[in-house]
């Protein structure tokens, strides 16, 4: 199997990530989450959002996520505008945004894009090369479910107490 590889661009940022475009107006995100849940075998579910209240102006995206249970790639689903706020601007025009983190082999990925094309359509699925875009960095980000936030506030109060 092969792997994804990581790809130096512009300020020595490495991508180790695979992103796919998704153009539908018909289907919601938890829908394109239980319908790659099923065809995938993958147990997306709801994330804590990406947000930053400080920021001008505040945003707040929310993502169904998984972190695959061999540990070899996380998945991250979102939609691209929420709230009146676009995720990424450069790409402006896709709904939705699939990025796999990690190991993510050819087969996987046609696999992928082949019940992506059957849940949405066949031309509504893009593979969209992060190494072309100006701004790569709108997809390097880490999604966190409400599990490993809690896991990693415990051991914070557990370090803060053995400090004390």
């Amino acid at each position: 199997m092969s792997k994804q590889k990581s790809i130096t661009i512009k300020g020595n940022k490495e991508v180790d990530f695979v992103v796919y475009g998704l153009l539908t107006d018909e289907l919601a995100d938890y829908q394109i989450a239980m319908a790659l849940n099923e065809k995938m075998r993958w147990n997306l579910r709801s994330y804590l959002p990406m947000e930053d209240l400080e920021a001008d102006p505040p945003y707040k995206f929310h993502f169904f996520g998984e972190n695959n249970q061999s540990g070899h790639f996380q998945i991250a689903l979102w939609r691209n505008w929420q709230n009146d706020q676009v995720f990424n601007p450069e790409l402006k025009t896709i709904q939705y945004f699939l990025r796999v983190t990690g190991e993510w082999g050819e087969a996987q990925d046609a696999q992928l894009m082949k019940s992506l094309k059957e849940i949405l359509g066949s031309t509504n699925a893009i593979n969209i090369k992060a190494e072309l875009l100006k701004n790569p960095e709108y997809f390097m980000f880490q999604i966190m479910s409400r599990e490993q936030k809690e896991e990693r506030n415990l051991r914070a109060k557990l370090r803060e107490s053995n400090i004390n």
